[in-house]
């Protein structure tokens, strides 16, 4: 007896044709069936798409036409996968550091459902996409009257693809100053004279293809503000009694402080005292004509600044 071992299709097909020629022939036909083929499969899918379906079975081959079905899958890249019967789901991570494409590898067995097996490769792109930057908000302490400041406001910023950021545009409406500094990665600043508070910068932060917003806040804070004298003058009559004069009225202060006459100096003849402390009396010596001058000073109660009155007086 001879014994052949062929797939089943084929014995299947030499029968209708051989009769009773093999039972003659004392041949022994012993069949079996056919293994599938996993033919290996390739997808492409964008960084943080929606999970995508992968039909990886209509490529594979059975030589006996079973159905075929996928029974196990083994993955261990930084997606996600899950499979049924039919099918292979992969989804890509939703982002991935780097700007050059990843590759993911899944290796899937599927079986005829006869105890014939085999395995195949399913191989990913996931196509990166340029990552939007993420502007911190910033904050920065000056004091008022600074001169121009340069400020960093990328060192806290970030890009998941390493990019290299810029500051590609500023928007500002306060009182005082605010541009890109040269380098296009600081702000440059400078406050308003006498101007103290909160001021707030938005900028644009680049990666030369996406941009996000950040708020630069500024906090000046305030220092006391010199008064300014101005001086003043006053006309008299020979042998008028002891006049009483206003010096504060034309003399300023940014800071809005009270003033007051802290001090004079006078070296006439005549008499020049403070007045409570905010006037000074004035009484030319007799029979005087003539200029008289005073200096006084005027106080906001920390810092000071000296003015001058002159006195005519016309003789009579």
């Amino acid at each position: 007896m001879i014994t052949l071992d062929l797939p089943l299709r084929q014995i299947l097909r030499s029968l209708k044709w051989s009769g009773l020629v093999g039972a003659c022939l004392g041949l022994a036909l012993s069949a079996h069936a056919a293994a599938p083929v996993a033919t290996d499969d390739t997808a492409t899918v964008a960084e943080g798409s929606a999970s995508t379906v992968v039909n990886v079975l209509t490529n594979d081959t059975d030589a006996d036409g079973d159905t075929l079905t996928i029974t196990a899958a083994s993955y261990s890249g930084v997606g996600t996968i899950t499979f049924s019967t039919s099918s292979l789901s992969y989804e890509p991570p939703s982002d991935f550091s780097g700007q050059t494409d990843l590759t993911e590898t899944v290796t899937y067995t599927i079986s005829d459902g006869n105890a014939g097996t085999d395995t195949g490769t399913l191989t990913i792109t996931v196509t990166a996409v340029n990552d939007t930057p993420v502007a911190v908000d910033d904050t920065e302490t000056l004091t008022e009257d600074d001169p121009l400041t340069t400020i960093t406001v990328l060192d806290d910023d970030t890009d998941a693809d390493s990019d290299s950021l810029t500051v590609s545009a500023v928007s500002y409406s306060g009182t005082g100053t605010a541009a890109i500094n040269a380098d296009n990665a600081r702000i440059d600043y400078t406050p308003a004279a006498n101007f103290n508070g909160t001021d707030t910068i938005t900028y644009t932060v680049s990666d030369g293809t996406a941009t996000d917003t950040g708020t630069l806040t500024i906090i000046v804070n305030a220092v006391n503000d010199a008064p300014v004298a101005v001086d003043d003058t006053q006309t008299l009559t020979e042998g008028d009694p002891l006049t009483n004069i206003t010096v504060l009225d034309d003399d300023t202060d940014a800071d809005g402080d009270t003033l007051s006459v802290s001090a004079i100096s006078y070296s006439g003849t005549g008499n020049a005292t403070i007045n409570g402390s905010a006037t000074i009396d004035y009484t030319p010596s007799t029979d005087f004509s003539g200029t008289d001058t005073i200096t006084y000073t005027v106080s906001d109660g920390t810092a000071t600044d000296t003015g001058t009155l002159t006195i005519t007086v016309t003789p009579v």
